[in-house]
């Protein structure tokens, strides 16, 4: 599991792109098919989106926001970038 302001880094149209983790949305464990699903708020290249971890897997599931501004988020980006 992510913590809040922890990076992940998604493969998007072939692109590497790294969102910083706003907010923990929920886990589900499916008996089934044996998968631990767990769902963030992230943040982005000015975007809002959903990130889906499947077993440990991160993708991207949806675009809350097409335009959004987090001062905090944008230093923890560009921190991680400088590093």
């Amino acid at each position: 599991m992510k913590n809040k302001n922890e990076i992940i880094t998604l493969k998007i149209k072939g692109l590497s792109i790294d969102f910083v983790v706003v907010d923990f949305i929920s886990t589900v464990y499916h008996d089934k098919t044996n998968e631990t699903v767990t769902t963030y708020l992230c943040y982005g290249q000015n975007r809002l989106i959903i990130v889906t971890e499947t077993n440990g897997i991160a993708a991207h599931t949806k675009t809350i926001c097409y335009y959004a501004v987090i001062p905090e988020a944008d230093e923890i980006l560009e921190n991680h970038i400088n590093n």
